[in-house]
């Protein structure tokens, strides 16, 4: 026998949380120095760009006068537009497949759980299996159900998540899910403006907290991709967790011993002579960042000794009655 969804089933929980999913975050190693080479760069620069030589391999300059050298540049600024007009272009479609891909496991779910032949509780028993909530597995069927593969597509291409993709699922006004994915979409048609498009996607999470009855103070407490439920907290809570991710972002980088071993090395090998162009202008350059980190460190450690103190007074920190709570 298929389960029977239930409006309330459908709709467990208004998703309000800017993080997407992390099992659906790509991980990529980014080379370092130690990782790199030259030689290696130069092999990928004539990668992309097949007729490039470096110049240097011929003895005799190619250009005849300052206007070929113009033309020269101009040709170069131009192919590289074109190679990165190419290589995001591709990316933005990748992404949109990806979006699209995500409708399909909605559809898959959807239907498969429908049929009613994996037994009792199928729901339950899949979101245990998967590691997630019923909550955010009811969302990725809502997300078949409530948009087109088409939507989830243009919405790709234009760079939102799967969180959006959920949050606009959860929008019950058919009529008025359709007008805010229209909207967004036809107000994005190049990437010529991006504050053009960082406004449109401010407008499209407005449109939709505004269609789901969300507040502007209203976050969410856990994740539901992890088994949590959705809980409304204070703007204090917000403000405050806003602040300490902040801080850990900072300290994570700099409590990355391999990191700061390669920067330390890189330093140590510093090394400049009189063959490099504006030898001593270069050093002097050197020397400015030197003089804005002996600058900057000091009051570094003493902000961030300060910033510790305030966070470790978070810990004496009690749940405060309100004042129905007090009063009764």
């Amino acid at each position: 026998m298929a389960e029977k969804q239930t409006e309330n089933e459908m709709l467990p929980a208004v998703v309000i949380d800017d993080a997407e999913d992390s099992s659906l975050v790509p991980i990529i190693q980014i080379p370092t120095y130690k990782d790199t080479s030259d030689k290696e760069v130069l092999h990928n620069v004539k990668t992309i760009f097949k007729s490039f030589e470096p110049p240097g391999t011929k003895n005799a300059s190619p250009f005849q006068d300052v206007d070929a050298l113009a033309q020269y540049t101009i040709d170069v600024m131009a192919n590289i537009r074109t190679a990165r007009e190419k290589a995001e272009g591709s990316q933005m479609l990748i992404r949109a497949a990806t979006m699209a891909r995500f409708w399909y496991l909605g559809q898959t779910i959807d239907t498969e759980l429908a049929k009613g032949t994996y037994g009792t509780s199928a729901a339950q028993k899949l979101a245990t299996a998967i590691k997630k909530s019923i909550p955010y597995l009811y969302q990725i069927r809502a997300v078949a159900q409530k948009l087109t593969v088409t939507d989830c597509y243009l919405l790709g291409l234009r760079g939102l998540d799967t969180t959006v993709l959920r949050k606009l699922a959860q929008v019950k006004d058919d009529n008025l899910r359709t007008s805010i994915i229209h909207a967004f979409i036809d107000a994005i048609g190049d990437t010529s403006d991006e504050n053009r498009m960082a406004q449109a996607k401010k407008q499209l999470k407005a449109a939709i907290n505004s269609a789901c009855g969300i507040t502007e103070s209203a976050v969410t407490t856990s994740d539901p991709n992890n088994g949590g439920t959705e809980i409304q907290v204070s703007q204090e809570y917000t403000k405050t967790m806003k602040e300490l991710n902040g801080a850990l972002q900072i300290l994570r980088k700099l409590g990355k011993d391999e990191d700061i071993e390669n920067m330390c090395k890189v330093l140590d090998e510093f090394f400049i002579t009189d063959s490099v162009p504006d030898a001593e202008k270069r050093l002097q350059d050197i020397w400015e960042k030197v003089d804005e980190i002996e600058k900057l460190v000091p009051v570094s450690i003493a902000n961030l000794k300060d910033i510790l103190e305030h966070a470790k007074d978070l810990k004496n920190v009690d749940v405060t009655p309100t004042q129905a709570d007090a009063q009764s």
